[in-house]
C-alpha cells in the first residue's frame, strides 16, 4: 500500500524513486512530502520524459489549494472538474497526461460533505483502474491511507519529497549534486557556508550555487567558500566562518582582521546595519558555541562524533580535526575565558570589542 513520506524519508530515496517513475512512466505517480522544491523538480523530469515517449501528450495542471498562478494549459478547479478531466476522452487523440497540484486539502479535507465524499470516492475508483493512454501526477503533504483515496492510491508510485534537515549527509548530498548539475564541485568550506546562510532552503541553495557557476563560467571547476562569499547578502556569513577558521588554526593577525569586520558592521533581523558592542557581543556569543563544539569532539568518550554534536558527518569530521589542534586544558582555558569576558561585557559594560580581542587573543596564544 502507498505511503506517506515518513522523517525517515532520506533524499537518497527521493533519487531512487524518481529515477524508478521516471524510467517506468506508471499510470499514477504520487508526490509526497514537505518539500515542494523536490516536488517541483520530480514533476519537471516526469514531464520531460512523458512528452519525450508520447509526443502527442497533452497536459492539464490543476491546483487544489488555489494558490497556483494560473497560465497557459493551467487551471485552478475544484476535485469535480479534476474527474471529469480524467474521465472525458482526448479530443485531439494521443495520451493525457492530468497534474494535481498542492492537492492536500482537496483529497484528504478535514470535513468532508456528501458533494465532496462522492467526488473524493469517484477519484479513488478511477485510479483501480485508470483508462489506457492516461496518466496522472498528484502532490500531496501526507497520504491518508485509511481514507478511501488513501486506498484509491495503493498502486501509486510514490515519491517521497522530504525536507532535508540542516545539518544532514542529505542536504549535503543534494548541495554537491546540485552543483555537479551545473558542472562544479563544492569544496567543504564552501558547503559550510552556504548551508550555515541559508539552511534547508533548497531554492535559495539552488539560486546561490547558480550564481557561482555562472561566475566562475569555464575558468575554474570548484565553487570555494571565497566565491560563495561573492553572492552572500553583506558577507557577515563570511566573516563569521573566516574567524571561526582562524581561531581553529590560532592564526591571531587573521583572527582579528575578520573580528574587526564582524564589528564594524552587522546587519540585524530586520536587515538594518548596527556594529560596536551589540555586533562584538553577538560574535563572542558565536565563539562560545564553537568552541563548545569542539570541547565535546575533544573532551567526548569517542563514539560517533556526528551524532554526538548531531551535525552531517563530515562538519562533525571538520570539527573533529579543528579540535586537535588544542589540548582539553587548552579548550577549557578558552571556554573559561570566553564566559569570562561575555559576563564582563554583559554584568558590568566592558568594552565588548576590547572583550573580544582579548579572547582571540588568549586562544591564539594558549
Amino acid at each position: 500500500m502507498a505511503k506517506s513520506a515518513s522523517p525517515a524519508a532520506s533524499y537518497a530515496d527521493h533519487r531512487r524513486a524518481v529515477k524508478d517513475a521516471a524510467d517506468k512512466l506508471p499510470p499514477l505517480v504520487v508526490l509526497t512530502g514537505a518539500e515542494t522544491y523536490l516536488a517541483d523538480a520530480a514533476l519537471t523530469l516526469l514531464r520531460a520524459r512523458f512528452r519525450e515517449k508520447f509526443p502527442a501528450l497533452t497536459e492539464t495542471v490543476f491546483y487544489g489549494d488555489g494558490k497556483g498562478t494560473p497560465s497557459q494549459g493551467t487551471q485552478s478547479r475544484t476535485l469535480s472538474a479534476v474527474n471529469a478531466e480524467l474521465s472525458g476522452g482526448n479530443l485531439f487523440g494521443g495520451e493525457k497526461l492530468v497534474i494535481f497540484r498542492r492537492a492536500q486539502s482537496e483529497l484528504f479535507p478535514v470535513k468532508i460533505s456528501d458533494a465532496a465524499d462522492r467526488a473524493l470516492r469517484e477519484f479513488a475508483a478511477y485510479w483501480q483502474a485508470p483508462a489506457d493512454g492516461v496518466f496522472g501526477v498528484v502532490e500531496v503533504e501526507k497520504i491518508n491511507a485509511a481514507r478511501s483515496v488513501g486506498k484509491g492510491l495503493a498502486n501509486a508510485a510514490v515519491v517521497p519529497c522530504p525536507q532535508l534537515a540542516n545539518p544532514s549527509r542529505d542536504l549535503d548530498d543534494w548541495t554537491r549534486q546540485t552543483a555537479q548539475a551545473q558542472g562544479k564541485t563544492l569544496s567543504r568550506d564552501a558547503v559550510d557556508l552556504l548551508c550555515r546562510c541559508h539552511g534547508g532552503d533548497l531554492r535559495a541553495l539552488a539560486d546561490e550555487i547558480e550564481k557561482c557557476a555562472l561566475y566562475l563560467g569555464d575558468e575554474a571547476a570548484e565553487i570555494t567558500a571565497e566565491v560563495a562569499a561573492k553572492f552572500l547578502p553583506d558577507g557577515q556569513d563570511f566573516n563569521r566562518f573566516g574567524l571561526t577558521n582562524a581561531l581553529e588554526r590560532r592564526n591571531r593577525a587573521e583572527a582579528l582582521r575578520y573580528a574587526r569586520l564582524l564589528t564594524d558592521g552587522a546587519r540585524d533581523e530586520k536587515g538594518k546595519w548596527k556594529g560596536g558592542a551589540d555586533a562584538a557581543n553577538a560574535t563572542l556569543a558565536m565563539v562560545a558555541s564553537r568552541f563548545e563544539q569542539l570541547a565535546r569532539a575533544r573532551l567526548g568518550d569517542g563514539g560517533d562524533v556526528a551524532a554526538r554534536l548531531k551535525l552531517s558527518p563530515w562538519l562533525a569530521d571538520k570539527i573533529a580535526e579543528a579540535a586537535r589542534n588544542f589540548s582539553p586544558a587548552q579548550i577549557a582555558a578558552a571556554l573559561e575565558i570566553i564566559a569570562a569576558e561575555i559576563h564582563a561585557s554583559h554584568a558590568t559594560g566592558a568594552d565588548a570589542e576590547f572583550s573580544l580581542d582579548k579572547v582571540v587573543a588568549a586562544i591564539c596564544r594558549n
